[in-house]
């Protein structure tokens, strides 16, 4: 099912609202404010306590709020220092003024604790970028104020600190039958219904807010719109069943990273990613069905068409991840493949496949090489390209070249890495073995 999420902040970021058993910057309050940078120095952008003494996170609310989920960002400072980042750690509500003042860790009078789906906070990423993870909260109590007891850190005897935390209200399928309409817990949309959201969406907030989807849902269309105020954020794992549209706004951030499947068997249906950059295997599996590109699509996940038509529209499909795979049949007007910085990168065709006008094969490096071709060295693919190729830092595996760009005449850093024809490669590697040649 597919939960909307509210982030609920303090009435403001100071001492009145938000206090610590420790915090050594005395800006700890700051860890609260979304305005406030997930990158670079941690400088009034993170709260940090003590060197080894367990701290509460107490923070009034304002008011009583049902809270379900956390969002967090562990600590870094410029993309090091990780280790600081709290480790273990328990939630905690409460409705009591005089509990929210007591800040000694081992007070929990007229405290609750409330069960989350993990007491760890992950170890953020040691680069200096955003980190987002999520924690669900089995709560059903409204709560004012709320108490996060952060204890060890991910190395011991360091300071332990965060760069955000915000408490989420929502979730769930809890689903209205019309715009700004009422939620109706326990409403389950059918592949019959349209699931839109809209700037009624986030009426009972003005920050951000998130749709998560937590369990697999069917739907008709999938729209989504850009909020009035505040930043849509799809989430989750959960497969996705469209038998519709998908609509997705250019302000949307996107860490959804589930199977979406478009099952739609007649008509013509639109995907429209806005610039959006999807982290999702794609399936078409609608007998009877044509998906069209509304415009350019970009996924890290692999492509497959079990059934259906797909239309590129004269649009691009661009593959950013690291290993995937194009199975079924597909005709593609421009498909761009970029490697990443990793030795194993590979594009796989399972079949043969043409594009009417550019392939563009962009690996990372000479040392990152992309893999592009068959899954194994005894099999062969003919890949069809009736425009043009920009080719670099590639090597080929199985690939015959065919079309009115054939030959296909491959720039720096190509290898000959196994049995290709039609291909011209300036130096050319074959099982280790290395000759200037055009093949």
């Amino acid at each position: 099912m597919i939960g909307t999420y509210v982030s609920q902040y303090p009435p403001a970021y100071n001492s009145t609202y938000c206090k610590f058993t420790t915090d050594f910057y005395g800006t700890g309050a700051q860890v609260l404010d979304p305005s406030k940078t997930l990158t670079g120095a941690d400088t009034s952008s993170c709260w940090l306590g003590s060197t080894g003494v367990n701290s509460r996170i107490n923070v009034d609310l304002g008011t009583g709020v049902v809270v379900n989920r956390l969002y967090y960002e562990n600590y870094h400072h410029s993309g090091g220092y990780t280790g600081r980042g709290v480790k273990d750690f328990t939630l905690w509500g409460s409705n009591d003024a005089g509990a929210f003042a007591d800040t000694d860790y081992t007070h929990d009078t007229n405290w609750t604790q409330l069960t989350c789906s993990q007491n760890t906070f992950d170890q953020h990423v040691a680069l200096n970028q955003a980190d987002p993870k999520y924690i669900d909260v089995t709560n059903g109590t409204s709560y004012r104020y709320m108490s996060t007891k952060a204890a060890s850190p991910w190395t011991a005897g360091e300071y332990r600190g965060l760069r955000r935390l915000e408490f989420q209200s929502g979730g769930g399928a809890h689903f209205a039958t019309s715009s700004g309409g009422a939620p109706v817990p326990g409403t389950i949309p059918t592949s019959a219904d349209n699931i839109i959201f809209d700037e009624h969406s986030n009426e009972s907030g003005d920050g951000d807010y998130t749709v998560t989807a937590n369990a697999a849902v069917s739907c008709a269309n999938l729209i989504f719109a850009n909020p009035p105020s505040g930043i849509l954020t799809l989430a989750g794992a959960s497969a996705l069943d469209i038998y519709g549209n998908l609509v997705i706004p250019s302000n949307m951030v996107n860490t959804y990273t589930g199977t979406i499947t478009f099952k739609a068997t007649s008509g013509t249906k639109t995907i429209t990613t806005n610039g959006v950059a999807l982290l999702s295997p794609i399936i078409l599996n609608g007998s009877g069905g044509t998906f069209q590109l509304a415009d350019s699509l970009t996924t890290t996940g692999s492509l497959t068409n079990t059934a259906g038509t797909f239309d590129a529209n004269t649009k691009t499909v661009t593959l950013n991840g690291t290993q995937q795979t194009i199975t079924g049949v597909f005709a593609f007007y421009n498909l761009t493949r970029t490697g990443t910085a990793t030795v194993t990168d590979n594009l796989i065709f399972a079949g043969d496949f043409t594009i009417d006008n550019v392939l563009t094969l962009t690996g990372n490096s000479a040392t990152n090489r992309l893999l592009v071709g068959a899954a194994d060295i005894y099999t062969r693919r003919t890949l069809t390209v009736n425009g043009s190729v920009s080719i670099t830092n590639t090597r080929f595996r199985g690939v015959t070249a065919a079309g009115t760009a054939s030959p296909f005449m491959c720039g720096a850093g190509c290898q000959n890495f196994y049995s290709n024809t039609g291909i011209v490669f300036s130096t050319s590697y074959i099982k280790g073995l290395s000759t200037t040649t055009g093949l």
